[in-house]
């Protein structure tokens, strides 16, 4: 028996794909009105195949000449389907163990602990990959700790301490009399 995660994993990947091959690639619309171009066998909404016939007579795709068209039935279907039941991905509420990995990291980010962060927000998507709060702090985070190796990398140690004394002498020389 395959676990649910799986299952929701497999069901969000296969109405993604559906979804995003029931749209015209040269509109971005449902194909409602579906049409396949023969010989190269691309489906478009017939509004895009008139267009392409008055223009050029050739395959927005891949540019072969467009020698016949014909309704695509089962297209039609699957966009009209979509339309009156659009297709969401399924979302699951966080687990409780779960919104506590996430309640740490969200804590630790706050105190500036990115890697600490990092560490139990992964462990938070773990156990839920579709918690929103806790993706979105991950990349706070992972964005804050990169930033923060970058400044720490770019002057050597001695620079930075020498630089920083020649800032000292600089203030007590403004601030003598």
């Amino acid at each position: 028996m395959v676990p649910s995660s799986s299952t929701s994993s497999t069901q969000v990947t296969f109405r993604t794909t559906v979804s995003e091959n029931i749209e015209d690639a040269v509109s971005g619309e449902l194909m409602t009105r579906a049409v396949t171009l023969f010989p190269c066998g691309h489906t478009f909404n017939e509004d895009t195949v008139i267009q392409c016939l008055a223009r050029n007579k050739l395959c927005p795709l891949d540019r072969r000449l467009i020698e016949r068209h014909a309704p695509n039935y089962t297209v039609r279907h699957l966009a009209e389907t979509a339309e009156s039941h659009p297709l969401e991905e399924l979302k699951h509420e966080p687990s409780e163990e779960a919104v506590g990995h996430f309640l740490r990291g969200k804590e630790l980010a706050e105190k500036g602990e990115y890697t600490t962060a990092i560490e139990a927000l992964l462990q938070a998507l773990q156990l839920t990959p579709t918690y929103e709060k806790a993706q979105a702090y991950l990349e706070f985070c992972l964005k804050r700790s990169s930033k923060a190796s970058l400044s720490s990398q770019q002057l050597p140690p001695l620079f930075t301490e020498s630089r920083d004394k020649g800032k000292e002498k600089s203030l007590s020389s403004i601030n003598s009399p």
